[in-house]
Parts: structure tokens; C-alpha cells; sequence
């Protein structure tokens, strides 16, 4: 059987150039084996990815893992998929597999992935200095010598050393080895030797770079309403440089590599794949730098191959997902592809030239997916404000504002004492006010504005904008109380009935639960400080109106009873009838108020003569469990709105007080934890904001530029920036198509956004043409991608 080699990298595009300083990688793949023109991700982000990648090759709405944090490597994952990753299926065929490098993102290394007999994994996210490996049962720290610490250099030594080891014991076992490199992942720290490098690259700036302003997109390209400004230009420049110092690394770890590969005899009978997890932007829409993205600088991969039977120099232009390396290798080891798994093996498309047949037809489209779907929308990230000094920045590049003024203009805008504060004068309008007219003194010092320039002192500005705000504030002191009393009751109100159903998040559990009819329409009503009660002659006729039939269920006479000297209530069919004539305000909310009270003591009282009547102990039914559900719940409503029965209908339950208070108990510890998390997620934002470490945004993801960006040179001597570079509403389900006639792109953002780009007029996907899209394509489109959402197994998902 022949060796399988792959070589990973971590965040590299196609698109920015990123293959164009590695030489050795060209000659030993591109000359030397096949390249994949149309290779992709279907999730443009590294866990979800990795995942597909390594763990059986399935779509992200399979494997579950959606993000980089939620899933990733977590205890139920790693039962049920990474338990058949290829390399279970390879070591129990024969094959000695090794892992060298980053494995997932959320990896803590307390373990040892199943089906590797070597195992050298990076602990958590790409480093090349400082990091902590899990070399098989045993922690492994590095520190920040590059001849001993330098990761990359690390990751194919120590493979070099287990493959000639492992060839010297035995060479006729074949071997599957993965070297997993971080670069051009950041910190970005290339090695010494090529740290001076590359300093005026432009290999980033493709058409779609600083292109904008984008507001036919998603929220958070189209929230960037300005160009570029020249410190984000020296900045993607200086990142550029910086990944593609860290690629030469690996540039040279493939070549020792397949150089060793030729002293050792192995080279003609080994499988040498390599490729990306993802693909990467640095100012592609004015974007500072990530992935993530729909777009192709983000979801192609470079992919190339060389081995036995693959003819040199050839380009494959089918699509190749990340899914379709794992029954890829199974089929290059013998092993019979599962048919769980979302992708093919395409080793029949790359020996076209031995006419095998390809069968059932290859794929002309794939699903593209990245996020979660949220618990509750409220949470999405949403567009902030900018503030009034923002606003006015804005508005001050309207040449309509330009200083000096030009005749006949009546507004311009200056900076003050040299900084950039803006601020927005009226020419000649508010010499009106009288407040002007008391500062000659201050105007006089201002005659460097052109055509008499009035400005309104600070001072005046500031009362007037208090005035305004009380204005804005005012409200009727009643309609304010009246807001209060409703919104609290409508809180208290949720809170409660959460409780009563037995909601996880509330109060409650499922042992306990209400009928819904059992509460009051309106959730106002149930926090009214002053209630009425039924007169004690109604309780008393009810309560004794019940009885026990022959078949041990309570029944309840007909009668009528005299509500008011006007109206009667009838029972049991719980009617209020009045005589003509009579007068009360909101009839049907008085009727239905007391029908909500002559149900609770109904209620009450059957739950009494019930338990009075069954001396006997039986076995509990499930009637007898729902009354005491029913009896528990009705108990604690009673006792929230404070509603005071009759002695002789009140029921006192020992065990339903004990439930109450435990669920209490329960309720407040968990509520002390999750403030006390909470206060020290805060302390730690705190710490770090005081620090200068991070900036941060609501539903956005950001990160600060400041001169610790950078451990290694070249270093970051610019002015310091937060850049926010995604958010959690940037969750999409996109199909992305590729044949003989169309090359188009198709997504569905969560916030219902659309966005459709053909490829073959506007190949950068500078412009969303969905309004223009044909009715009968939009269906066919979108009801694609509803069968691709929700695929599973090859059958399925080609």
C-alpha cells in the first residue's frame, strides 16, 4: 500500500499571491503532479473546517461543530465523529498514522485523538513561539528559541525523524502522516532568516481591495462607509509581509520533506497532498483582514497532488470540497468509502487519462455555510449609532460645508485649536439669538471666519441641548406610572409562568406544570396591588355545592348565586348574567375577572374534598398526578398574587411547600453563579480594557492594532486602531455553482438578507445583482440550497 503525506496550512489564500513565494512547492507539486483549479472550503472558518477536514468529511449542519468555539473538540464530538476520523479507518487496515501540529482550536490536550499511534498536537490555536504541545501521554512546553521553539521547523523535523524511524523498523508498513503548520495564521513571526523580506508587497491589492462603498451587502461590509485611510493601508501591507515571511518556512519544510522522501526510496510510492484549511482577505471590501467571508478570497483553498498513476503538470477544474479528502484517502488505502460521509473520492477525476469512468456524474454545485442560528434575534449584532461627533465628521465632507466659505454659502466646518474636533457653524443665522449679541467680545476674536461668521457660544449650546432632551423626556407623570406598572407586571408575569411550566431557564421543571387556562388573559392583571374578593355567601355556596358521584369524581349542583344585587353567576356552566338596566364599567372584564377567582376556589375546593373522601392509600394514577400538579401550581399562583381564600376551601400541603421551597433554593444558587460568572467576565474586560488589549463591540469581533501586535519584526510602529472583522449575524447558507454555463454564487444571510453574484460578468463579487434576478431562477436557487441546507451522505449532498 502506498504512504499518504499531507501537508496543512492554516489560513492560506489563493487569491492574494500567497503561492507565489514558494518556489520549492511549485517545482515538487505543480510541475510534478496534478492542480485543483476550483478547490474549496464549504466553511470558510477553521474549526467547522478542520472538523470536516480531519473528522470523516461531512458538512458543518452534520458534524455540528459551527463555529471555533461552540462544539469544537467537545466531549459529545469526540464520541461520535472523531471516533471514525480516515485515520481510524487507515490504522485499523494496517497503516502507522502520526499527527504533527494544530489539531482544532478548542483542543485542551487532555487526550489523545483516537486512531494515531504518534501523536505531536499543538494545545489550542496556531503559535509559533511559546505554545505547549501533547506528544502522546505527555505535555511537551516550548518557549522562544527559534532553534529549538520555532514550530513550523519543529513540525517537519520531528516528522522527517518518525517516518525514517518507523521505515528503518519496519518498510513495508505503509504510513499516513499529517503535518499541520500554523502558518500564515497570525501571530504571523516569520523565522530570523526571512524577516526582511518582502516589505513593499502588493500582492493583496486585487480588484475587490478598498472597494466601496458596498451597500448592496451584508451588515458588516455595508457598515463601512469610508475608504481606507493610509495607516489601514500600511497595515495590510505590513501583514502581507509578514504571512508570507512565515510561508517560507513551509516552503522549505516540503522540500526537506520530499527530499527525504527520495533518499529514503519512498517517493515514488507515496501520496503527497497539500492544501488549506481556508482562504484569507486583507482589505477586500475594506475589510482589515480575516475570513469567514462567502466570497472566493475567502473559500478557495490551494490543492495539489503528486503520486503513483497522477500525470505531471495536469489542472483538474471539477469542484474539490475539503469533505472529499477523507474518502479520497480512504479510497487511495483500499478502504471502502462510508456512505454517512458528505463527500467523494475524487481519484477517478484525477486519472481521467485512463478513462475510468466517473459515476454517478461529478458535482456542478456545493453548499457553502458558516455560523449558528441564535436562540433569539435580539441577540444578533445590530448597527450602532455613530455618535455627534461622528455625524458631523461625516457630514462635514460634503463640499456644501467646505472651509473657507464661498459666497453665498451659509454653513462651514472648522477644526478648533489645530485637533481634529469638528464643529458646524451657521454663517449668518444665529445672530438672532440674543446670546450673540452678549459675546461681541468672543466674535470679535473669531473674525478669521469669512463673510462675518456667527458662532453660538459652548455654553449657549449646551443649555439649549438639555432643554431639548427635557422636552424629548417629557411625559405625563400618569402614562409614566401607568408604562411601569404594566411592563413590571408583564416581567413578574413571564417569570412566573416560565416557573409554572417548567421551563429550564425559569424557575421551574417539568414535574410541575399548569394548563395555560388556568391563568388570567392579561399579565397585568396578576400584579394589581388592590384586588376584590368574592363575598364569604359565594365561597360558602360553592364549597358546599360539591360532591363525590358513585364513580369517585367530583361533581358540582346547579345553582345560581347573587354576584350583586344585578347579577348572578351560574353554576356549574360559570356564566354571569345580569338584568337589563344595570350599569357597570367594562362589563366583559369585570365578568371575566370574576370568573378567573370562581375558578381558582373551584379548584380548591375539589382538590380538598378529593383528598378528604380518598382515605385510603392507592397506587397514584396519572389523573392523581396531574390534580397534583394542578394543586402545587394553583398554590403557588395564589400565593403570588396574594389571593385570600376562605378558610374552609384553603388546603395546606406539606410536600407542595417543601417542592416550592427547594425549587426556590435551586433558583438562587444558580442565579448567585451566574452573577458571579458574570461579575468576573467583567472584572477580566476590565483589566484587559485598562491594559490596552482589546477593544470591544457588541456582536462584533474585534481585535486591537497597537504596537504589541507584534512580537518579531518587522513591528507595528503606527498609530493604534481596533478593527472589528465579523459579527454574529455574518450567518449564511450559500450554494455556489460552477458548470460549462454558469458560474454564479447565491447566499441567505440569517437577517434575511440576499445576495447573488455571477461570476462570469462581475468575477470579484463587487456588485449584487439579486434585485435583477429572474423570478423562476431565485425559486430554483433557493429551493437548492433549502435540499443542500439539510443533506446528508454523498447520495444526498452531490
Amino acid at each position: 500500500k502506498p504512504n499518504i503525506v499531507i501537508f496543512l496550512t492554516d489560513d492560506q489564500d489563493v487569491l492574494l499571491g500567497s503561492m507565489d513565494v514558494m518556489k520549492h512547492t511549485r517545482e515538487r507539486f505543480i510541475k510534478k503532479g496534478a492542480t485543483f483549479n476550483n478547490a474549496f472550503t464549504t466553511s470558510p472558518i477553521c474549526c467547522p473546517s478542520r472538523s470536516s477536514f480531519l473528522t470523516g468529511c461531512l458538512y458543518s449542519h452534520n458534524h455540528n461543530v459551527l463555529t471555533n468555539n461552540d462544539n469544537c473538540s467537545s466531549i459529545a464530538w469526540q464520541v461520535k465523529h472523531e471516533s471514525r476520523s480516515f485515520a481510524t479507518y487507515l490504522n485499523k487496515t494496517g497503516y502507522t498514522t502520526a499527527y504533527f501540529g494544530k489539531y482544532l482550536n478548542e483542543y485542551n490536550g487532555s487526550y489523545v485523538p483516537q486512531g494515531w499511534d504518534n501523536w505531536v498536537g499543538l494545545i489550542r490555536n496556531s503559535r509559533y513561539y511559546n505554545y505547549t504541545l501533547r506528544v502522546n501521554s505527555v505535555k511537551e512546553s516550548h518557549r522562544n528559541s527559534y532553534e529549538k521553539d520555532y514550530f513550523t521547523d519543529l513540525i517537519v523535523n520531528r516528522s522527517m525523524e518518525y517516518f525514517q524511524e518507523r521505515k528503518n523498523v519496519d518498510p513495508d508498513t505503509p504510513i499516513l502522516s499529517i503535518l499541520s503548520f500554523p502558518a500564515p495564521h497570525g501571530s504571523e513571526d516569520g523565522a530570523p532568516q526571512y524577516q526582511h523580506l518582502y516589505a513593499n508587497v502588493t500582492s493583496h491589492i486585487t480588484p475587490s481591495f478598498d472597494y466601496g462603498p458596498n451597500l448592496d451587502k451584508h451588515w458588516i461590509i455595508s457598515r463601512i462607509k469610508v475608504p481606507m485611510d493610509e495607516t489601514q493601508h500600511r497595515f495590510s501591507a505590513t501583514l502581507q509581509q509578514k504571512r508570507l515571511q512565515t510561508l517560507r518556512s513551509v516552503d522549505d519544510a516540503v522540500d526537506r520533506f520530499v527530499t527525504m522522501l527520495e533518499d529514503t526510496g519512498e517517493l515514488n510510492n507515496t501520496y503527497l497532498l497539500y492544501t488549506s484549511d481556508h482562504g484569507f482577505h486583507i482589505g477586500q471590501f475594506g475589510l482589515a483582514k480575516g475570513k469567514s467571508m462567502p466570497y472566493d478570497f475567502d473559500i478557495r483553498v490551494p490543492l495539489f497532488m503528486r503520486g503513483p498513476g497522477i500525470e505531471e503538470g495536469m489542472s483538474v477544474n471539477e469542484i474539490v470540497l475539503n469533505i472529499d479528502m477523507a474518502p479520497t484517502i480512504l479510497g487511495i488505502a483500499g478502504v471502502d468509502v462510508p456512505d454517512w460521509m458528505d463527500g467523494r473520492n475524487f481519484m477517478p477525476i484525477v486519472k481521467r487519462w485512463k478513462l475510468l469512468p466517473v459515476n454517478p456524474p461529478w458535482r456542478d454545485s456545493f453548499l457553502v455555510e458558516r455560523g449558528k442560528i441564535p436562540h433569539s434575534k435580539v441577540h444578533l449584532a445590530r448597527p450602532t449609532l455613530p455618535s455627534k461627533q461622528e455625524r458631523i465628521i461625516q457630514a462635514c465632507q460634503s463640499p456644501i460645508y467646505k472651509h473657507p466659505c464661498d459666497p453665498g454659502q451659509e454653513w462651514t466646518c472648522v477644526i478648533e485649536d489645530g485637533q481634529t474636533k469638528y464643529f458646524v457653524f451657521l454663517v449668518y443665522l444665529f445672530y438672532l439669538l440674543r446670546v450673540i449679541l452678549s459675546s461681541s467680545s468672543w466674535m470679535m476674536s473669531q473674525s478669521l471666519f469669512l463673510h462675518h461668521t456667527a458662532v453660538v457660544s459652548r455654553d449657549c449650546m449646551r443649555r439649549l441641548n438639555q432643554m431639548k432632551r427635557k422636552l424629548s423626556r417629557y411625559t405625563p407623570t400618569r402614562e409614566r406610572r401607568r408604562f411601569i406598572r404594566r411592563d413590571a407586571g408583564l416581567r413578574q408575569t413571564n417569570q412566573w409562568r416560565s416557573f409554572l411550566s417548567g421551563d429550564e431557564m425559569g424557575l421551574g421543571s417539568s414535574q410541575y406544570y399548569d394548563q395555560p387556562h388556568y391563568f388570567p388573559d392579561s399579565g397585568a392583571e396578576l400584579v394589581r396591588s388592590k384586588r376584590r374578593s368574592l363575598n364569604k355567601q359565594v365561597d360558602s355556596s360553592i364549597c358546599n355545592q360539591l360532591y363525590m358521584t358513585s364513580n369517585r369524581t367530583l361533581g358540582i349542583q346547579k345553582m345560581n348565586v347573587a354576584l350583586t344585587p344585578q347579577c348572578v353567576v351560574m353554576i356549574p356552566e360559570l356564566r354571569i348574567k345580569c338584568s337589563k338596566g344595570s350599569s357597570r364599567p367594562a362589563p366583559r372584564k369585570w365578568k371575566r375577572k370574576r370568573l378567573e377567582q370562581l375558578q381558582r376556589i373551584i379548584l380548591f375546593t375539589k382538590l380538598k374534598l378529593k383528598s378528604s373522601v380518598s382515605r385510603t392509600p392507592k397506587p397514584r394514577t396519572s389523573t392523581q398526578s396531574q390534580l397534583s400538579q394542578h394543586l402545587f401550581a394553583t398554590h403557588l399562583l395564589s400565593y403570588h398574587v396574594k389571593q385570600k381564600l376562605p378558610n374552609h376551601c384553603r388546603i395546606i400541603a406539606t410536600e407542595i411547600r417543601q417542592a416550592y421551597n427547594k425549587r426556590i433554593h435551586e433558583f438562587r444558587v444558580r442565579r448567585e453563579r451566574i452573577l458571579n460568572s458574570r461579575q468576573v467576565k467583567k472584572g477580566k474586560k476590565r483589566r484587559v480594557s485598562a491594559a490596552g488589549g482589546r477593544c470591544n463591540a457588541n456582536g462584533l469581533s474585534c481585535f486591537k492594532l497597537d504596537h504589541a501586535r507584534w512580537a518579531t519584526p518587522p513591528l507595528w510602529e503606527g498609530e493604534s486602531r481596533c478593527y472589528c472583522t465579523n459579527s454574529n449575524n455574518n450567518t449564511y447558507w450559500c450554494v455556489r455553482i460552477i458548470n460549462a454555463t454558469s458560474n454564479l454564487l447565491y447566499c441567505e444571510f440569517i437577517t434575511g438578507f440576499v445576495e447573488y453574484y455571477d461570476l462570469n460578468t462581475d468575477p470579484y463579487q463587487r456588485s449584487n445583482t439579486y434585485l435583477e434576478l429572474d423570478t423562476h431562477v431565485h425559486n430554483s436557487l433557493n429551493a437548492e440550497l433549502a435540499q443542500l441546507r439539510v443533506c446528508n451522505g454523498s447520495a444526498n449532498c452531490h
